[in-house]
């Protein structure tokens, strides 16, 4: 599996001032390397991660066994991992349930203390889902019209595509891909569907491509970002998990979140600036440029972090 390089690990890591008994989240492990980051900062102390992707959970597991963590316990959604005095967990869940896996997580272990000092979330796609053409989230590769990290979902993006209504449709385009062209895509969407279902990455590409101007450039980006959004009920994760946040993280911890566009961007900011529980740590930061050359993904990153100061 290839993951992407982690983006502003060095930053996060900083931000987070992980100390050696602390507790530390990251509630997007994807392939492990922020939270691998996290780990060598430990030699006693927890670290959790939480993914919907099974692929990343087994990904990270092969890696903790690799680096002599031995596996303690028998369940499946929550795998737990012991190397000397440190312990690290893999939660296949939602990050929207942070507060509960946290509370399992720390039950199972024995610990008196349940809070987090530090939590992650990394909200962008991984490399790695998006040049895997079976889970459908790219334009670049023709794949089945899925779109769910998390396969225990029950509607894929085909369901959307082939059986919403036009104004339906119309409106997650224009909410979640903020397209311009959102009317003419979906009215052009449902055409095609009239010929025969959509059910690939290509034959989504062919509907939109036949919808708007010839000279649009990248014109299959922001309906694939809308349909992505709509699929995993992104939007309203992330306002469960910035409440989860508030019962989860501890006085005087930190909680780093990197967002790749507004829509994410607007309810980090809305819950934090303005909740007075919070003071930011410094200002929004984004990758420099060295960074954004050597890794493309890092060019819209914007990283946040937030200490709680108050109950």
């Amino acid at each position: 599996m290839n993951y992407h390089e982690p983006v502003l690990r060095e930053k996060i890591i900083d931000l987070l001032q992980i100390t050696d008994e602390g507790i530390y989240v990251d509630c997007t492990v994807g392939g492990g390397g922020h939270f691998n980051s996290m780990i060598k900062r430990l030699h006693e102390g927890l670290c959790i991660g939480i993914d919907v992707d099974q692929d990343a959970i087994e990904h990270n597991t092969n890696a903790l066994l690799q680096q002599e963590f031995i596996r303690i316990n028998e369940m499946d959604d929550i795998l737990i991992f012991k190397r000397g005095d440190c312990y690290a967990a893999l939660a296949h869940n939602n990050y929207k349930y942070l507060d509960q896996i946290l509370t399992e997580v720390t039950t199972m272990l024995g610990y008196t203390k349940t809070k987090a000092s530090g939590i992650l979330f990394d909200l962008g796609v991984s490399s790695y889902q998006i040049d895997e053409p079976e889970k459908g989230f790219s334009y670049m590769q023709n794949g089945p019209l899925d779109m769910r990290m998390d396969k225990r979902l029950g509607v894929s993006a085909a369901d959307l595509v082939n059986g919403m209504y036009e104004k339906e449709l119309e409106q997650i385009l224009r909410e979640y891909g903020e397209e311009v062209f959102a009317k003419r895509i979906a009215r052009g969407i449902i055409a095609a569907r009239k010929e025969k279902p959509i059910t690939t990455t290509r034959g989504l590409c062919d509907a939109i491509k036949r919808s708007i101007p010839f000279y649009y450039k990248n014109p299959y980006a922001k309906t694939f970002q809308a349909l992505r959004i709509a699929v995993n009920s992104e939007m309203e994760g992330i306002e469960q998990a910035v409440k989860a946040v508030d019962t989860s993280l501890a006085i005087n911890g930190r909680v780093a979140w990197l967002s790749f566009h507004s829509l994410e961007d607007k309810i980090i900011k809305r819950h934090f600036v303005q909740n007075g529980k919070y003071r930011e740590i410094g200002e929004m930061q984004m990758a420099d440029k060295e960074e954004v050359d050597r890794n493309k993904r890092a060019r819209s990153a914007k990283l946040r972090c937030f200490e709680k100061v108050l109950n």
